[in-house]
């Protein structure tokens, strides 16, 4: 599978962050979506938090930049 090339904000992040070569990738809600659909997942959307089937502590949990 080759690579998902696209020029949306996150991408500017990524760019930034990855300037020593030691981070992978982030994304944001719409880069998820934007990469799921290219890569054939039709119903991929960004929806509210379920306590009913997501994990409660990814809601609050602190996804900092820091290494």
């Amino acid at each position: 599978m080759g690579r998902v090339k696209t020029t949306r904000a996150i991408d500017y992040v990524n760019y930034a962050a990855n300037m020593g070569g030691r981070h992978h990738r982030m994304y944001d809600g719409e880069k998820l979506v934007h990469v799921l659909r290219k890569a054939g997942f039709k119903d991929a959307a960004v929806r509210e938090f379920d306590p009913d089937v997501d994990i409660s502590e990814r809601k609050t949990r602190d996804f900092s930049l820091k290494q």
